[in-house]
């Protein structure tokens, strides 16, 4: 049931998108965190990726893969400034440098898409 939603949805995002481009995450190594692992069984992120992947390429898109450890998070989108004091519970950070008010997995996603610019 999982993997035939998983093949519908990957081929609805790889159709829709011509460059898609996710994050290569250690999930083996998120999997050892207890307040991940349950919920990281369950989705299934792996398999999603790979079928993303190898639909981009039967397709003709471009799949690129953001380097494992990228910190998508620490840096502000606005103005490039890291922040390294960042933790994992911190949901929200004010930039340092420009003072912008930043959602963590918002600002994350934003410096994904722009990734290799």
């Amino acid at each position: 049931m999982k993997r035939e939603y998983y093949h519908k949805i990957s081929k609805d995002i790889v159709k829709e998108y011509d460059v898609i481009k996710m994050e290569n995450l250690n999930l083996k190594e998120m999997m050892l965190d207890h307040d991940y692992s349950k919920g990281l069984q369950k989705v299934s992120l792996g398999m999603l990726k790979n079928m993303i992947k190898y639909k981009c390429e039967l397709y003709g898109k471009t799949f690129i893969e953001v380097p494992r450890y990228y910190a998508s998070s620490q840096y502000c989108h606005v103005c490039g400034y890291k922040n390294t004091d960042l933790t994992i519970e911190e949901r929200e950070w004010q930039c340092l440098n420009c003072g912008a008010i930043l959602d963590r997995d918002l600002n994350a996603a934003i410096n994904i898409l722009n990734y290799g610019k």
